[in-house]
């Protein structure tokens, strides 16, 4: 018998030649920069934006941020355009013959090139990760207020500053003689967008029903905006409108606007937590929680830094929280709510008014307004706490006029009729009676803040002093009570109001006479 003869097995693996290929074909992809946390622990980073797989996996995508890469040929030749341009205004300038005109915006400043590149980087729709130092909303001035770049914005800085001391030196510096202190005041630094605390929920912004929302708002104009009067009815309503309308899908998504639709809807979320609170359609073993809800609402949609955010709207925002946050338990809140939006109006120039700063009617009227609800809040709630109030009656901004939201207008005088009563009346007295109250508080607080009247010893108490203060002010509030006007007395029967107008008039009424 034949021996079988063996069958030689063929080896599968491939020769080296085709094995160098195939391991051509499967190399990982290569990425240009591995991100700053992969490089540090020596890892594998796919170079994902805004985070990379692996910082996901571990749990610290905001820590993922990426090394600046070199600036493309397009940014270079930007930038060199800019420089060419701000030479060239340098250079007008600084001819003799023509008068200097500081017309550098916060669009002409050149940014940081390492903030441009993670730009450039970031795909559309992303954002890139938070971090200080990546921020483009970071402000450029310092805890000094030393630093500034730009002249023109809503910020406000007084003569007094370290900012208007240096741009006095540099304008005398550009100019050759000394320019006039006036003009100082109105040099004021950008304004800077406030930096994203986190990343958008666009499930945040969550509304009821159309017909609940419309009863919540119209609970919030009968109710509480005639105490209140912040916002600006016609203004706001129109927003409200479009809310509900396919136009406002059509809205640009740019910074300055996202920034606009988020102070708008944390606004509206408060709106609706004061105005539930005095719906019949809510149970009111409810209307509590439901206030929350909103509130709390309120809070996650505005992601931004709200100790960067100076804007009228955001004081107008802040205000309303801490009006909402009167009637709930969280008094600390309520407290440091309506002293933030405080430091942010005199962060505008809201306490003062310059002639140097036309305005149209509608603007000079709602900063008034804000103004002196920042005024009456602040007497309010010092009285309410025992506490030492925190604006100065030394600034004297003028009282709002007494013509309700619908007459004001942005290009023009408008004028309330003569036979309709201004819903403004209890701010306008309100106003005017707490400067009343701060001189009481001031005289209760001033002389012996670290006693009480009863543990004063008679060497302390000036008894003659303190009766001769009572007088003084007992004669004033008599005066006051003397120039209130008929419509808000509470004696005086509803004749002088028109029927639409009785509810709100009603309110002001019993209000000012329980103040």
């Amino acid at each position: 018998m034949e021996a079988e003869t063996p069958t030689l097995v063929l080896p599968t693996t491939p020769p080296r030649s085709q094995r160098g290929s195939k391991r051509v074909q499967r190399r990982r992809r290569r990425i240009q920069t591995a991100c700053k946390s992969c490089q540090d622990r020596k890892t594998r980073c796919d170079g994902s934006r805004p985070a990379c797989s692996a910082c996901h996996r571990r749990g610290v995508a905001v820590e993922c941020i990426y090394e600046n890469s070199p600036a493309s040929a397009s940014y270079l030749s930007a930038l060199e355009q800019r420089l060419q341009r701000l030479e060239q205004r340098q250079d007008v300038e600084s001819q003799p013959s023509q008068p200097v005109e500081r017309r550098v915006t916060r669009n002409d400043s050149i940014r940081d090139p390492s903030v441009a590149s993670r730009e450039m980087q970031a795909s559309p729709g992303t954002q890139v990760p938070y971090s200080p130092n990546t921020s483009r909303y970071a402000s450029n001035v310092d805890g000094l207020a030393t630093v500034s770049t730009t002249t023109e914005s809503e910020c406000m800085y007084g003569p007094s500053s370290t900012i208007a001391f240096v741009q006095f030196c540099n304008e005398a510096n550009r100019q050759g003689s000394l320019p006039e202190a006036e003009q100082q005041v109105d040099e004021q630094p950008s304004a800077a967008v406030p930096e994203a605390i986190r990343e958008k929920d666009p499930f945040a912004a969550v509304y009821p029903p159309r017909k609940t929302a419309d009863d919540f708002v119209r609970c919030f104009w009968e109710f509480v905006h005639p105490v209140f009067p912040v916002l600006h009815k016609t203004s706001f309503m129109s927003r409200y409108n479009l809310l509900w309308s396919a136009e406002e899908n059509e809205t640009s998504s740019d910074a300055m606007s996202e920034m606009d639709e988020v102070i708008f809807s944390s606004t509206l979320n408060i709106v609706f937590a004061i105005g539930c609170r005095f719906s019949e359609s809510v149970p009111a073993a409810s209307r509590a929680s439901l206030a929350q809800t909103f509130y709390q609402r309120s809070r996650s949609i505005y992601r931004f830094e709200i100790l960067d955010s100076m804007s009228l709207s955001a004081v107008q925002m802040l205000l309303l929280t801490g009006v909402y946050l009167q009637s709930t338990q969280q008094a600390t809140r309520c407290w440091n709510a309506v002293g933030l939006a405080i430091r942010a109006a005199q962060s505008l120039g809201l306490h003062v008014e310059s002639p140097n700063q036309p305005r149209s009617q509608l603007s000079r009227e709602m900063r008034r307004r804000v103004w002196h609800t920042c005024l009456v809040l602040d007497k309010l709630l010092s009285m309410t706490f025992g506490r030492p109030a925190m604006i100065s009656t030394s600034w004297h901004v003028p009282l709002p006029s007494l013509i309700d939201d619908e007459y004001l207008s942005a290009d023009g005088q408008g004028e309330q009729p003569q036979d309709r009563p201004s819903r403004l009346g209890l701010l306008i007295w309100s106003s005017k009676l707490f400067l009343i109250l701060d001189e009481i508080l001031l005289s209760f607080y001033a002389p012996h803040p670290q006693k009480s009247v009863d543990t004063m010893s008679e060497g302390d108490l000036n008894v003659q002093q303190i009766i001769s203060d009572v007088m003084v002010l007992n004669r004033r509030i008599e005066e006051f009570f003397d120039s209130i006007p008929e419509y808000l007395r509470l004696e005086t029967g509803s004749e002088l109001v028109p029927e639409q107008q009785e509810v709100s008039v009603t309110i002001q009424k019993q209000i000012l006479n329980c103040r």
